[in-house]
């Protein structure tokens, strides 16, 4: 095994341009972080923050969603928190959503709410937050995301994750190995 820390190898990693899958065979119990694209085709019961989530036909996400976009084709229980949330025809949704911008095709089955916030500076901090790589938010990228859903009246659920080390993202920065 190398010396090399988790976040020496993140930084030498480049992006590819593509997404990270979650395969149908597979099920996640736990939070799902990255500051790229995430599709989700198998079972995650837990929260996921990516820059853009696609849930698949064949998936389920149990949990909350903090995003830039969200695209959910499949079944989705839980807060999602996305500048913009497309439900597609084939998706199933009960969930309080946060949005700046939303579609919803013909098809779509939706139980919930959906509240606009229009806050630029607001939706600014939680786009920082997938500048750079890291495992939880720090506390200003959490505040702006519970100030998005409180202005929406969204009810609160308990807790973000977050650190106490800010960092230029909103993601608390990887050390060790």
């Amino acid at each position: 095994m190398s010396n090399e820390s988790i976040k020496d190898r993140m930084a030498n990693m480049r992006p590819t341009g593509k997404a990270s899958v979650i395969q149908k065979d597979l099920v996640i119990k736990g939070a799902v972080l990255t500051d790229g694209d995430l599709e989700i085709h198998g079972i995650i019961e837990g929260d996921v923050y990516a820059k853009t989530v696609h849930i698949g036909q064949t998936s389920l996400l149990r949990g909350d969603i903090v995003a830039e976009r969200a695209i959910i084709g499949g079944d989705a229980e839980g807060r999602i928190t996305a500048r913009e949330v497309k439900l597609t025809e084939t998706s199933r949704c009960r969930a309080e959503i946060v949005h700046e911008r939303i579609a919803i095709e013909g098809g779509a089955e939706f139980e919930g709410s959906a509240k606009r916030q229009a806050d630029p500076e607001a939706w600014a901090k939680v786009s920082e937050t997938f500048e750079a790589p890291g495992v939880e938010l720090t506390p200003d990228a959490a505040k702006a995301v519970e100030e998005l859903r409180t202005r929406a009246g969204a009810q609160s659920h308990g807790q973000l994750k977050t650190t106490d080390s800010p960092s230029a993202s909103g993601f608390r920065p990887i050390t060790g190995s």
